[in-house]
Parts: structure tokens; sequence; C-alpha cells
């Protein structure tokens, strides 16, 4: 499953041992594993053997809901404004008579940035990402995409990548596809924006700022280094000049 950043996603089992006469007890339970790392418990339930369908211990995770108990037994959890890091593996696993069956749903999650963000000054470049969460795999990649531009503007992932990058010197509205074969999955725009003339003016007014400063600097340094210099030479005269009157003292005393 492929959700888009700060989307709204939920993920849902259906039991149908109602339907099938299912009369015995078994108990539940619904796990998340982020990525390769931590197995967490969202859920604990059981299942008596008139039917019904119970809670009996759930785990707060930030940002993460579990409803209630639907009445057609089915098992839900609920990921509001989903981040990169709520991806990986969510398993709904039953255990009866101490064998167990499981249903796994893998969830990886897509986002767009730009760097650096906000409004592109003239002349300036901007580097647009799309990237997913997790591994895809080999018949999945991403695409950017220029909107009413041409193939030569667009860009792919290589085989495996989880993400691609575009350099971006224009405004203009850019696409990302999440392409399973040749069919899209998921898609996500940026639009890049121009900046204000006097943005643009400020940029290089910036820049020109920060190359004289570091230019006075240089001259302050090379001052400060000629001065120091010079004192340093001046005392060494100073030291030589003691030094000879000393000397001379010394021979008018032994005459």
């Amino acid at each position: 499953m492929y959700a888009a950043v700060d989307s709204t996603v939920t993920l849902s089992w259906h039991l149908n041992f109602r339907k099938i006469g299912w009369k015995e007890f078994f108990t539940g339970q619904l796990n998340w594993q982020e990525g390769n790392a931590i197995t967490y418990e969202l859920l604990d339930f059981n299942a008596t053997a008139d039917g019904e369908l119970r809670e009996t211990k759930k785990r707060s995770q930030a940002l993460l809901e579990i409803p209630e108990m639907k009445r057609d037994s089915t098992v839900e959890v609920k990921i509001h404004k989903i981040q990169l890091k709520h991806s990986g593996e969510y398993t709904c696993q039953l255990l009866y008579n101490r064998r167990y069956i499981q249903s796994k749903t893998e969830l990886v999650v897509m986002q767009v940035s730009a760097n650096p963000p906000g409004p592109l000054p003239k002349g300036a470049e901007m580097t647009l990402l799309c990237q997913v969460s997790s591994p895809i795999p080999p018949n999945v990649h991403l695409l950017w995409e220029r909107v009413n531009g041409t193939k030569m503007d667009g860009k792919k992932s290589k085989q495996s990548e989880t993400k691609v990058e575009v350099k971006v010197t224009a405004a203009g509205m850019w696409n990302c596809h999440l392409m399973e074969d040749n069919n899209m999955k998921l898609s996500l725009n940026y639009t890049v924006e121009e900046a204000p003339t006097w943005m643009s003016y400020t940029v290089i007014g910036v820049i020109i700022g920060a190359g004289v400063l570091m230019f006075v600097f240089a001259c302050l340094g090379i001052m400060a280094g000629m001065s120091w210099q010079r004192r340093r030479q001046r005392a060494k005269r100073m030291a030589r000049a003691r030094q000879y009157l000393l000397e001379k003292k010394t021979c008018q005393c032994q005459q």
C-alpha cells in the first residue's frame, strides 16, 4: 500500500469466522514492524466460541488510532498525518489450537521536498527530492516530470533506488510519480515559485556584501600582519642598539 506524507491512512483486516460458523475460541494480535527495526504490539483481542470479538489490550502510539471493534468483525488501524517513520509491515495474526495464520500489509510512504525551500531567485538553482520510506521491488520506480515540459526535463530513479533528485533553475510545476510496471500508483506535485525581483536583488546584494566583507577582513588581516612585523623589527633594532651600547660601555671601563 502506498500513501503520501501528511495524509490519513486506514488499514483494515476483515475476519470472516462468523460466516464459516467458527465455534472455537481464538486470540489475535495486531503488530507493526518499522522497517527492520523493533516490532510494536498495537492491539490484542480474542473471539469467543459464540462469535463475540473483544479487545483485551490496546497500546497507544503517536498519531496511530485503533478504532473500536466493528460488528462486522473488522480490525482497523488509522494513521493521521502519516510520516515516513510510519512505514513498515502491519500484521494481523490469529492464534488457535497452537497454530496461527496471519495477513500482512506493507505500507510505503512517499514525500517530495525542495532544497533550499521557498521561492527560487533568478539565476539560482534548487534541488527537488522525491523519496519513499523503504526499499521498493525491482518493478517499481520513481519518476520526476515537469508539467508542460519535455522528456529531457524528467528524471527516473535507478532500479530499487528509494529516491530521485532533479535540478531546477526556473519556476514551474513538477510531478513525481510512483510507477509499478507501467501503472501509476501515486503522484505528488511540487510547485517551484519564482522569487520577487526585490528578493533576487537582495540575494545578489548579500553575495556582493559578503564578498566585500571578506575583502575588508583580508585587508585588515594583512595590515595587522604588516604592523606586527614592523613592531617586531623595531624591537630587534632596539635590542641590538642596547647590546651595542652595553658592549661599548664595557670597553671604556676596561681602558
